[in-house]
């Protein structure tokens, strides 16, 4: 599932389109084979709940076939300090969490920067969005705008800002009825949250019942043992295209 906004539309829509398609649809493979062998070695488990830098595992899985094994994590970059600069010696090493080549006959360069953080979905289909989820999608944005572009402009090269946003539901207890998403409901509130924090692009997948259940943990709010589950999942995508060809 992908949604579109119309600033999203232009020369290589088609192209940035079928990468990020492809790439959804390897990430949402990785993403459920984790958990089902998590299941078959002892009991669920899903590689989101640890953090960002353990997403990013199934994130540099699912580039792989998309980009043909060109890819490249944690490539080095310029970067401003703030985006309105133009001294040359401002420029400060830093790095980028992914670059990859994309396409045929014609080729796309992708700098990818990448963030994770949680939507809060409530049994009566009520959502939060944090305003954490924002800032954090917000930064992925500055930090792929102010890339000095000239050491990765070979042809067509694109900025994606990418925020992968599992969603939760809270419990009171382990026996309770556990929430579902229909495919249609999961579009609706996709199409909800699309304009948010400078998102043009929001994707996602449903997790499927077997790889749900009520699971426990530790809520630091009550020090009290908690009770969720995991519906499904939302990418939110900023998307930027860096060349005029």
């Amino acid at each position: 599932m992908l949604l579109i906004d119309k600033k999203f539309f232009g020369t290589g829509k088609l192209l940035i389109n079928d990468f990020i398609q492809s790439f959804q649809k390897e990430f949402e493979r990785f993403i459920l084979n984790y958990a089902e062998q998590s299941i078959n070695d002892q009991e669920l488990e899903h590689i989101f709940w640890v953090g960002e830098q353990q997403v990013k595992t199934a994130v540099t899985c699912a580039l792989r076939k998309p980009c043909n094994g060109y890819f490249m994590q944690e490539s080095g970059v310029y970067r401003k300090p703030n985006l309105n600069a133009t001294n040359k010696r401002n420029y400060k090493n830093g790095r980028v969490d992914y670059w990859c080549r994309y396409g045929n006959s014609t080729k796309l360069s992708i700098l990818l920067e990448l963030k994770h953080h949680w939507i809060n979905y409530s049994s009566n289909e009520e959502y939060t969005l944090y305003e954490e989820a924002k800032k954090r999608h917000e930064k992925a944005v500055f930090d792929i705008k102010n890339i000095k572009k000239a050491d990765y402009t070979i042809d067509n090269l694109f900025g994606a800002a990418l925020t992968i946003l599992p969603l939760f539901t809270r419990y009171k207890t382990d026996e309770n009825k556990i929430v579902t998403l229909s495919k249609n409901k999961l579009k609706d509130l996709c199409e909800k949250i699309l304009g948010t924090a400078k998102s043009n692009a929001c994707g996602g997948f449903v997790i499927p019942s077997r790889l749900q259940e009520i699971t426990t943990f530790y809520d630091s709010n009550t020090g009290k043992e908690g009770f969720q589950s995991f519906p499904a999942i939302i990418m939110l995508w900023s998307i930027y295209k860096f060349t005029k060809k």
